[in-house]
């Protein structure tokens, strides 16, 4: 498996470091964000090749996020998640 450069986006903070944990343990390089501008924010200037966001969120939803990334970078792969 090659490594890659993910951004787990989550409002729950125990799910996000949880993910934070597994995919750090296959080898991929992680980051986080709570909410979706944080997201949108951390993704100017860093690469990334996954995100991984939850579809419920207050504020932005994952929808728009998933818009809104993929408007701004069409190359960006999104795994869409919920409870």
């Amino acid at each position: 498996m090659i490594p890659g450069n993910f951004l787990v986006v989550d409002d729950e903070k125990t799910q996000r470091e949880t993910l934070r944990k597994v995919l750090e343990s296959w080898g991929h390089k992680v980051q986080v964000a709570s909410s979706g501008q944080a997201a949108l924010d951390l993704m100017e200037g860093n690469a990334i090749d996954v995100l991984m966001t939850d579809l419920r969120m207050p504020g932005m939803t994952g929808l728009e996020l998933l818009k809104a990334v993929k408007e701004a970078r069409p190359d960006v792969d999104v795994v869409m998640m919920t409870a």
